[in-house]
């Protein structure tokens, strides 16, 4: 046996060029005539043409190849058409010490934002679609373009215009009479007065929190998600908190705290994420910014991104 073994065939693809120049691709199997002794006496070589195969092949990558192109570059465009319904650089810097940390898992995200001052008031909205990539940037889009239209009517009320975002994307998501759409996006609408140091938010399973004094107050949620329930089922409440001179705002999508890494490959968790930011209040928000980043960096490692992630901060 362990002759055998030893003098086993040998089998591989090899390209040869014909006479007339033109090249071509055959699969060659070589095996050993053995003796009594158990060594070769001769060899027996089988050769079959594989050129077309491998054409095919080729016109297989090359077709794949033009699709990826072609799919990269309709995306590209996508996330620019995507990132156009966002706050602009300059609806952010107006918030003066804040900081926004936007990551997309794949090119385009399925979160969204947008930032709005007037005087000294703020309108902060942060949504998270369902899923991420192209199917949820449509759906954050479609949620951007109603929160447009609906801030005029009721800017002041977080609540009324949740539910109106919700009204809206059910009728639109609705194919012909058909079932609808399974998309989704937790959101969170947030008012913030520094005259009257206010703060009127409603939120439909966004994650945010105050972090005072060395202390966290997490804001109540309600469990229901924008475009996924009915008008009779969707029920938001508008809540209310007096802040303080140097309170320090946080809004989080799932992306951040669901992110995979550590030494056991774990969740980061809301906790661990709740105490670095807690940890780090003596720094400026930008500062804060890219602690966070470098935290998420060391404990992600060499792990994928698992979801879009959406971070903004803002000290009162």
């Amino acid at each position: 046996m362990e002759h055998d073994r030893k003098w086993e065939g040998l089998a591989g693809e090899l390209k040869n060029k014909a006479k007339d120049g033109s090249e071509y691709w055959v699969i060659a199997t070589v095996a050993p005539v053995l003796g009594a002794n158990g060594k070769p006496i001769k060899y027996i070589s089988v050769r079959y043409d594989i050129t077309k195969q491998k054409q095919v092949e080729e016109e297989l990558r090359q077709a794949k190849k033009n699709i990826d192109t072609e799919l990269f570059e309709n995306v590209t465009y996508a996330k620019h058409i995507h990132s156009s319904f966002l706050s602009n650089n300059e609806g952010l810097d107006t918030c003066n010490d804040s900081f926004l940390l936007y990551k997309a898992r794949k090119i385009i995200s399925g979160d969204f934002y947008k930032i709005e001052r007037n005087d000294n008031k703020f309108t902060v909205v942060v949504g998270d679609s369902t899923g991420h990539g192209v199917s949820a940037s449509y759906i954050s889009i479609l949620a951007l373009n109603i929160l447009t239209r609906v801030m005029k009517f009721c800017c002041e009320d977080p609540g009324k215009t949740l539910a109106m975002i919700n009204k809206e994307l059910n009728r639109m998501t609705q194919l012909n009479g058909e079932k609808k759409l399974m998309e989704s996006a937790d959101m969170i609408v947030c008012c913030i007065d520094k005259d009257l140091m206010k703060i009127n938010y409603a939120s439909a399973k966004m994650k945010a929190f105050i972090v005072r004094d060395g202390e966290v107050i997490m804001l109540e949620k309600d469990r229901c998600s924008v475009g996924e329930s009915t008008k009779k089922e969707f029920k938001i409440s508008n809540r209310m908190i007096d802040l303080k001179k140097g309170d320090c705002l946080y809004i989080s999508s799932d992306g951040l705290k669901d992110q995979i890494g550590g030494t056991h490959d774990k969740c980061i968790g809301s906790k661990r994420l709740v105490s670095l930011i807690k940890n780090i209040q003596r720094h400026s928000m930008q500062e804060q910014k890219e602690i966070i980043s470098d935290a998420l960096m060391k404990w992600q490692g060499t792990n994928e991104q698992t979801d879009d992630i959406t971070l903004f901060g803002i000290r009162i």
